[in-house]
């Protein structure tokens, strides 16, 4: 373990300086997303690393959806969707300076310094 964590990667975000950290995938499913297509997850916020309280007034599921390789996704969540598969879940550790627009899931100005997210893998549609 890893102060406290259960086993994570610390994974470096595109060619920044940031990390994440994040937690295996559990591979669902044989359907993982390449690059064209279009993925939809699903997002549930948490209050702590142990991921086991919802974080109090955050917005409730909130989603998200993107075409792989587009640059249009957020660089963190292109890098923690690596080797998930349709159905997947993963806890995701993400520094709130690199999270921009995630941050409007918290309920109001914050001063977490890290948001404690977990992503499935809702679907993928296959690039034609």
């Amino acid at each position: 373990t890893f102060l406290g964590y259960r086993e994570y990667d610390l994974v470096r975000v595109g060619d920044t300086e940031e990390f994440i950290r994040f937690g295996p995938a559990e591979r669902r499913s044989e359907m993982e997303p390449r690059k064209g297509d279009k993925v939809q997850f699903r997002f549930v916020v948490y209050n702590s690393p142990e991921f086991k309280q919802l974080m109090p007034n955050a917005t409730v599921d909130p989603s998200g959806e993107f075409v792989v390789g587009s640059g249009k996704a957020w660089p963190w969540l292109e890098t923690a969707m690596e080797n998930m598969t349709v159905g997947d879940s993963r806890q995701v550790h993400v520094p709130v300076k690199i999270a921009e627009g995630a941050t409007k899931w918290l309920p109001g100005p914050s001063v977490a310094k890290v948001l404690y997210l977990e992503m499935r893998l809702v679907s993928v549609e296959r690039a034609k």
